[in-house]
């Protein structure tokens, strides 16, 4: 039980924060790495502009093996603060992997794609087999790294609205963004630029979603 935790904090004895929902993970933690700061908090909840304060005001460098269930919303979670992290490593599932590094067009293409490369220079660097695990998972897990872009651009746009946008834009991915987003502009009474409205959402790319 805490495996990586415990090689991270061999690196870096005084300035690594440990965060986990569990609170047994948290108590083991606490006992065997008493100099450790440990948060019992879940991930999805985490303010990550207040953790760089608290930490001393430098960007983040974030690792983690993330949980299956949530990645997609952990994931997200960490692009909500820009400016706040620098750098991110994660495990994952492979087939999450593909998502978040897929190229425009593809059939992997989707919402965490558009999220994480508006955000971060997204690259996989290994797969990991399911024989290093114990017990061993059905699936095959990719580690892959996020270098957080410089936020000067990205930061004038709300994230929360770019997410919205790119759910109800890929919500019906075949569609052309006249029809798919024709409730959200009409609720809002927003135009929609006309060079996006005969474009389906999984031909735009990171940059054309933060422009829209």
């Amino acid at each position: 039980l805490g495996a990586l935790t415990r090689s991270l904090a061999e690196l870096y004895p005084t300035n690594l924060l440990a965060v986990d929902v569990d609170p047994r993970a948290v108590a083991v933690l606490q006992k065997d790495l008493p100099n450790l700061k440990v948060r019992l908090q879940d991930l999805l909840t985490l303010n990550h502009a207040e953790v760089k304060l608290q930490m001393g005001s430098a960007p983040l460098f974030v690792v983690g093996n993330l949980p299956y269930s949530i990645t997609t919303d952990a994931l997200i979670s960490l692009v909500k603060y820009p400016g706040a992290i620098r750098y991110a490593q994660v495990m994952v599932q492979k087939e999450a992997a593909d998502r978040m590094a897929a190229a425009v067009g593809s059939k992997d293409y989707s919402v965490l794609s558009v999220m994480l490369q508006a955000y971060t220079k997204v690259r996989q660097l290994y797969l990991v087999p399911p024989t290093a695990f114990y017990p061993q998972p059905k699936v095959i897990s990719s580690v892959v790294e996020l270098d957080f872009l410089d936020a000067s651009k990205a930061s004038a746009v709300n994230v929360e609205t770019l997410l919205e946008v790119c759910k109800e834009s890929f919500r019906q991915r075949k569609r052309v963004l006249k029809h798919s987003l024709k409730a959200y502009t009409q609720k809002r009474r927003l135009p929609l630029p006309l060079r996006f409205a005969k474009l389906r959402a999984e031909q735009l790319t990171p940059s054309d979603f933060l422009e829209l």
